[in-house]
């Protein structure tokens, strides 16, 4: 078995996805005074929310959280922000081959009951 430094650049983990490899984060930093200093999200775990609407919304439950670094333009900034992880409703129009999928705090709303 390969040590840590002989493995290959791209390692990938039993479900095959790839690992964070350290230089993938390089010129990222926690903001000051992480986590006290950050706010709480928006939407808690159990909200149920959508995109904000498109020709094409879809909708479900949050069932995940994670605070990263935000992209504007394509391009990873040193901006963080909250983003979710929804698990789609059944009748949501990306359900037949999606199941869950995450979207920032910032395209993301409440949904309408």
């Amino acid at each position: 078995m390969a040590t840590p430094s002989e493995q290959p650049e791209t390692q990938f983990s039993p479900l095959n996805l790839p690992r964070l490899q350290a230089k993938a984060l390089s010129g990222f930093a926690l903001p000051p005074g992480f986590p006290n200093a950050i706010g709480l999200p928006k939407y808690p775990v159990g909200s149920r929310c959508r995109w904000i609407p498109t020709p094409a919304t879809d909708w479900g439950i949050v069932i995940g959280q994670a605070y990263v670094p935000s992209k504007v333009d394509g391009v990873a900034s040193l901006q963080w922000a909250w983003s979710y992880l929804l698990l789609l409703d059944a009748d949501s129009p990306s359900r037949g081959w999606l199941a869950a999928d995450w979207v920032d705090e910032a395209d993301l709303e409440l949904f309408p009951t």
